[in-house]
């Protein structure tokens, strides 16, 4: 019985890619006020999380995750999401569920008062 069930653990443990595993963890921007971070590529398989995480003395601030094609798109970018102050020390997180997006980077559009904010993306792929 003891093998059998290590045979079911080792073939799970064998059948879930490495990548799968440990999502990657990318850093947007980190320590800022202001910017645009470069932009992350995702395939249409993909899902990821941001998470926007305020300085303890913050009081104000915000800002939203865009999408395009080409990551060196120079028109508008389209909005999928967005994300505010509300609390200083708090941890905002947005979901970017699979779909057509291929690049997907983050802009503060509103200054992040009295601190700094830091923001990260991990991409299950």
């Amino acid at each position: 019985m003891k093998r059998i069930l290590l045979a079911l653990v080792l073939a799970l443990l064998w059948s879930v890619p490495a990548a799968a595993q440990v999502p990657p963890i990318q850093a947007l921007l980190t320590a800022v006020t202001t910017g645009t971070s470069t932009a992350i590529r995702m395939d249409s398989n993909e899902h990821a999380t941001i998470e926007v995480s305020w300085g303890s003395s913050t009081s104000a601030g915000a800002g939203v995750v865009e999408e395009a094609f080409d990551s060196g798109e120079t028109f508008t970018w389209t909005t999928i999401g967005t994300f505010a102050w509300a609390a200083a020390e708090e941890l905002d997180t947005l979901h970017i569920t699979p779909g057509l997006y291929r690049n997907v980077r983050v802009r503060i559009t509103t200054t992040v008062v009295g601190g700094t904010v830091t923001i990260r993306a991990i991409v299950e792929r």
